[in-house]
């Protein structure tokens, strides 16, 4: 059974860790020294830093990072799936914008494609 003065020398160590990262989408769990970080970041240097940031707070013996990385550029395009309707297989035509220069651009890679 753990004692009291071990219940709150975690609670110290969480708030502490969770006071020196700037993500809110971070979760601490600490127990006997060991933090536990989980959440969502956008890049693999923010969870090295939030990483690296909990084992500078003292009290932290070990800590176990399994946060997960989520790119914006995946978050938009899951966005922009969702807004036209392509995870419902629905894609809409490509149009040119570009002068007309997308479908000979299409066509050319049809043609080295078949060759």
């Amino acid at each position: 059974m753990r004692s009291i003065v071990q219940m709150e020398e975690d609670k110290r160590l969480r708030e502490a860790v969770l006071g020196q990262l700037w993500s809110q989408g971070i979760s601490v769990r600490a127990k006997d020294g060991m933090v536990a970080l989980s959440g969502v970041v956008h890049s693999y240097e923010e969870k090295l830093a939030a990483g690296n940031t909990a084992k500078t707070v003292y009290g932290a013996k070990l800590v176990a990072n399994y946060i997960t990385v989520v790119p914006l550029a995946r978050r938009h395009a899951e966005t922009a799936a969702d807004a036209t309707g392509s995870h419902f297989g629905f894609r809409p035509e490509p149009t040119s914008g570009a002068g007309g220069k997308l479908p000979a651009v299409a066509a050319v890679m049809k043609k080295t494609a078949g060759a």
